[in-house]
């Protein structure tokens, strides 16, 4: 239509479609009409004409409606196409308009409706869209920004908490957009760190603000302040401590430190390196209880690797240090706070100082760790050893440890407490002694010591008492191997008393088998088996005369020995037999009983008072 009338709006189409069965019903408004015909093969549209309904119109059928068209001139084609044009514009401007009504519709059920997640792409489009969320709503971002291209996370609406800019974003309308934990755990990524920041410090430190316990994902992260812990029971552990790293960067301090003394925390596959920097280390807590550090690497500390203060009832395993510029491991803090603490399972390698130091530590554990050095430096410093007990540290237990190329193998510091134990010890290729104890009531026993004084200095043993009482040495194996061991055991110093050395083998001195100082007392040296590759060889007579300047010497033959020349005052001496000669109290030494040694058995004899006095023996028949 062409014109309004009636019923009829301009520009209104009438589309008929006439049933197999040839029936039809038109009403048709007055106007011009214009008439288009289609056949059911031909879907397009061909310009029928143009008809007049008027009052004059008398046509009652299709064909009387169609004799009375008239072609349309051409000004009534042209306006008749605007007409159509318009009607097309009109009908794609409201089907729009429909949509776009939809839509909105749609777009604020989503964000009213909490049970459906509204998507971000991005944190930062996030934060800038101007939606109003309602509380409670979930909002998912795949990536926290494009310079990670991950840290993606779900959030929830909230009204109360306060927006920190890292895990908790302020949005429209003044609500807060709070990180959602995978399983109480969140990732650094979604606070925002990256691996090209120089300083992560706040990011990283925001995820551990956070209440959850914190992931730090494949990647190399830089802080250049210390990181702390900032509640009980909180676990922060990577996904490899080969590939997962966090790297002091200008920090020169601790990278994990913590004076707040709470209770439960666990590091575990966390890698830390200090490689640039001039101090610091990996960790350094005070105060904690029920403390795991398991798994973790430390590259290139500066001071002490692993440093704990104060602590109690934790385990420190399965950990790899390399290089670090103190000990490898360290208890410390006040006298005796350090408790039941378990160092276990580490590998340490070329540590400046001791690889296990415990100090200050009561009821402790070194075991099944490895402390080795190449020898390039730590070789040298005296003051240290594969595992060390100093400052008041007693009833601790060093047990099953495995030390190579250190200065000592263990050293019990004359600082340390009472009633220690080493036992089960494997000692090689120490710079100066295998065991060096300098305090009270010490166990040592079972430990096998094969190469000492690779520092070139024949004074060092193998076992080394000094200055100490109720010390006890058994069943111990010490072997120069390819050092300079002088001695097997000394007991050195003005205050021995009371030291029970029993059941040990002794291979391979360069002097002698045990130096003794005169000020010792009380000692008990019996059933220690000896044997010098060097030793001088004396055929066994009723008088025999030992060598100058040698402390053990073979006995060949099974002659009876009555006396024995070559005595001076305080001179000991070990004899070893090759075969059953038998020494008698009748001349100038004074046995228990008379001695009958089995092939290998020995006699360790000390001159004293105008006698030889047995100071121990071993496979002997009486």
């Amino acid at each position: 239509h062409r014109t309004s009338t009636g019923d009829t709006v301009k520009t209104a189409q009438s589309i008929l479609t006439i049933p197999p069965d040839g029936s039809y019903s038109i009403d048709l408004e007055y106007g011009e009409i214009l008439v288009e015909y289609s056949d059911y093969k031909k879907p397009r549209f061909k310009n029928v004409g143009v008809v007049v309904v008027n009052e004059d119109s008398t046509a009652t059928s299709i064909p009387e409606l169609l004799n009375a068209v008239v072609p349309p001139s051409d000004a009534q084609l042209i306006e008749f196409q605007a007409i159509l044009g318009d009607a097309v514009s009109a009908k794609d401007d409201a089907e729009q308009a429909r949509d776009e009504a939809e839509a909105f519709a749609n777009a604020l059920d989503l964000v009213n409706d909490l049970s459906q997640a509204y998507e971000f792409a991005t944190v930062a489009e996030m934060t800038a869209s101007s939606i109003a969320f309602p509380v409670g709503k979930k909002i998912n971002t795949f990536v926290n920004n494009t310079t990670s291209n991950a840290g993606g996370a779900s959030y929830t609406v909230s009204d109360v908490a306060v927006a920190d800019g890292y895990g908790n974003h302020a949005l429209s309308g003044g609500n807060v957009a709070v990180i959602i934990p995978d399983s109480g755990v969140v990732s650094i990524l979604q606070y925002g760190a990256t691996e090209s920041n120089a300083n992560n410090k706040a990011e990283i430190q925001a995820a551990f603000d956070s209440g959850h316990d914190v992931r730090i994902p494949v990647g190399v992260f830089n802080v250049s302040s210390s990181l702390s812990p900032t509640r009980d029971d909180f676990t922060l552990f990577a996904d490899s401590p080969q590939s997962a790293f966090l790297v002091a960067n200008g920090l020169n301090g601790y990278i994990i430190s913590s004076t707040a003394g709470r209770d439960g925390l666990t590091i575990k596959n966390v890698g830390f390196s200090n490689g640039s920097d001039t101090s610091g280390g990996a960790i350094d807590i005070t105060g904690y209880t029920n403390t795991i550090i398991n798994g973790c690497r430390s590259v290139d500390s500066k001071g002490d690797a692993i440093l704990t203060r104060d602590c109690s009832n934790g385990g420190i395993s399965d950990n790899e240090i390399l290089n670090s510029g103190g000990h490898g491991i360290s208890t410390a803090g006040s006298l005796g706070t350090t408790v039941f603490f378990r160092i276990s399972n580490n590998y340490i390698f070329n540590p400046a100082k001791s690889g296990v130091n415990i100090s200050s530590s009561s009821y402790c554990t070194a075991n099944s760790n490895i402390v080795r050095h190449d020898g390039t430096g730590g070789i040298h410093l005296g003051g240290y050893g594969g595992v060390r007990l100093s400052n008041s540290s007693k009833n601790c237990t060093v047990v099953g440890n495995v030390c190579s190329g250190m200065s000592r193998g263990v050293f019990v510091v004359s600082t340390a407490g009472q009633s220690n134990v080493i036992t089960g010890n494997t000692l090689n290729q120490c710079g100066r002694e295998g065991i060096l104890v300098g305090a009270l009531y010490t166990k040592v026993s079972s430990n096998i010591i094969d190469g000492v004084g690779y520092e070139r200095n024949a004074n060092y043993g193998g076992i080394v008492i000094d200055d100490s009482k109720r010390i006890t040495i058994n069943d111990n194996t010490v072997d120069r191997s390819n050092g300079d061991m002088g001695y097997g055991i000394r007991m050195l110093g003005a205050d021995n008393e009371g030291n029970i050395i029993t059941n040990n083998s002794l291979f391979n001195y360069q002097a002698d088998a045990f130096e003794i100082t005169s000020s010792t007392t009380e000692a008990i040296i019996r059933d220690n088996y000896t044997r010098d590759s060097d030793a001088p060889n004396i055929a066994s007579s009723t008088t025999i005369t030992l060598p100058a300047q040698t402390s053990t010497v073979n006995i060949t033959g099974a002659n009876t020995i009555d006396t024995i020349n070559g005595y001076s005052n305080g001179r000991i001496a070990t004899l070893t037999f090759t075969n059953t000669a038998t020494i008698t109290n009748t001349g100038n030494v004074s046995v228990v009983n008379n001695f009958t040694a089995y092939i290998g058995g020995t006699l360790t004899i000390a001159w004293a008072n105008g006698k030889w006095v047995e100071v121990g023996r071993s496979h002997a028949t009486s």
